[in-house]
């Protein structure tokens, strides 16, 4: 109703219901796959920052991204009790295995040991680095959830007018411009993060509905956690 449906109104949909219109059919059918791609897409996330924790001490460097790396730190930190293991994974994982063997002066073999050691480790623990990925994942909730609680109380103020639901969009345009690209029936993107104020009132209310949408969705999810 919010995407795929947001150009009927109620006389036009109530019109192609009773015609099983096919247009409205099709749409249906590409909204269960919105709800799909993006209820998968979320287990995606989870799974990728899994799985760079697995490929984050291959010893081939060139299976790692930055993007692995940088899921990887913050749970290492909390992954492993051995302050020894955490320094030789955290050096790996930043320095690499000829500047982490200088570093801990380690010869070839002691390296080897360490790294099939801490690959052990993590394949034994995997159930606990899971949830360690779960928990930055709350934890990310909380900050988006109070993100667009901000502009659910400014727009909840009588006194709120455009010029302030454009200051907040300004502040927050990285998340504004991912969170567009979401939703359809904004066509003029570039103008709504510039200038919300200039913007055709159906496409304000589209951007609008989709913040308070996402806010309701995250309460539910984390109330539910």
């Amino acid at each position: 109703m919010t995407n795929r449906l947001n150009d009927y109104d109620d006389a036009a949909l109530v019109s192609a219901i009773n015609q099983d219109d096919q247009v409205m059919g099709f749409r249906i059918v590409y909204a269960r796959r919105d709800i799909l791609r993006m209820h998968y897409r979320e287990q995606r996330r989870r799974m990728d920052s899994v799985n760079a924790l697995s490929r984050m001490i291959e010893l081939d460097s060139a299976m790692r991204t930055r993007q692995d790396i940088e899921a990887a730190i913050p749970i290492v930190e909390q992954l492993f009790a051995n302050q020894a293991t955490k320094t030789f994974v955290l050096d790996t994982l930043q320095f690499g295995q000829a500047e982490t063997m200088a570093r801990l002066n380690l010869d070839r073999r002691q390296f080897a040991a360490k790294l099939r050691r801490a690959e052990k480790y993590c394949c034994q623990h995997r159930q606990k680095i899971i949830g360690l990925v779960s928990s930055r994942q709350d934890k990310k909730d909380v900050v988006e959830r109070e993100l667009l609680q901000s502009i659910h109380d400014l727009l909840a103020d009588s006194e709120t007018n455009d010029e302030d639901v454009v200051v907040w969009i300004n502040s927050n345009r990285e998340y504004c411009e991912e969170l567009m690209g979401e939703i359809s029936g904004i066509n003029h993107q570039l103008l709504m993060l510039n200038d919300f104020s200039k913007c055709d009132h159906a496409e304000q209310y589209r951007l609008i509905n989709a913040l308070e949408l996402k806010l309701v969705y995250l309460n539910k999810k984390l109330v539910n956690a």
